[in-house]
Formats: structure tokens, sequence, C-alpha cells
């Protein structure tokens, strides 16, 4: 890599001007980070809170430049109260869709992300030690889309 090429991977994203804002919740601190061009804006925080083996997770919530979604995000705090709940679900799908592949949850996969939006779904997204990815949409507590990758 050449040294003009260096420096601009260095100074370019410096250019692209971001504004970064926290807010303190019952998970921790959230922070967003957007710039002029963003529309939509989701405050975030990671956390090990969710995974056995320590592996961080990051909590995505819907909301505006000035902070996360207080209705989702009181809905949130109820939801995560309720993790494992989602997890059974989201195991007793897989069994029945994918019996051949013996996928355990618990055992094999993390949380890696989990995103709350503004349209009432909730996404969680599993990852194993292989960086095979599970991801699972709820409505209601009902999947409504699962996918593996």
């Amino acid at each position: 890599m050449s040294k003009l090429a260096l420096v601009l991977e260095i100074i370019l994203p410096l250019l692209k001007k971001k504004t970064r804002k926290d807010y303190h919740s019952k998970f921790g601190t959230l922070t967003c980070e957007y710039g002029k061009e963003d529309t939509s804006f989701y405050w975030h925080i990671y956390t090990d809170r969710f995974n056995k083996n320590k592996h961080s997770a990051s909590l995505w919530i819907e909301g505006t430049q000035i902070k996360p979604d207080q209705i989702l995000l009181e809905k949130s705090y109820a939801l995560i109260a309720d993790i494992k709940e989602y997890i059974q679900i989201a195991q007793h799908e897989l069994d029945l869709k994918f019996a051949s592949k013996k996928i355990n949850l618990s055992e094999d996969y993390a949380i890696n992300e989990i995103e709350f939006n503004q349209d009432g779904s909730l996404e969680i997204e599993y990852l194993s030690n292989e960086d095979d990815t599970i991801s699972v949409i709820f409505v209601n507590r009902i999947i409504q889309k699962l996918e593996l990758f």
C-alpha cells in the first residue's frame, strides 16, 4: 500500500463527520453515531450479559437523533428479561425445520446481536464458533423469519 493510500485510509473517515450522543439506560450507556446523510438512528451498547461464554453481543434500539424510542426502550427491558424464552422458541423451531442439523443454540451458538425496531419486530442473530449465523425475527413472540447462513 502506498503512503498516499495509507494516509487517505486514515484521513477520509475523519472527514466524514459523525455526531455521537450517549443516553443512560438500565442497560448502561447507549450510543448513537450518525452523519448528516443518515435518516434512521439506532442506539447501541455492547454487553456480555446474554452469553455464557462472555461473547460480547450488541444491542440495538431504534430511535431518533435525540434519544432511543422510549416505548421501544421500555419494551426492550421486558423482552430482555424473557430472553431465555425467545431462545427456547427459536430452538423449538430449529428442531422442527432443521432436525438433521442437530443445532443447539445454547451450547453451540452465542447471541451476537439483538435489534429492537419501531415496527414491533425483535431480531436476534446467533453466531457459532465456526462463524455460522442464525437470524430469527419475532413479532409478538411469534417467529416471522428464521434463516441459517
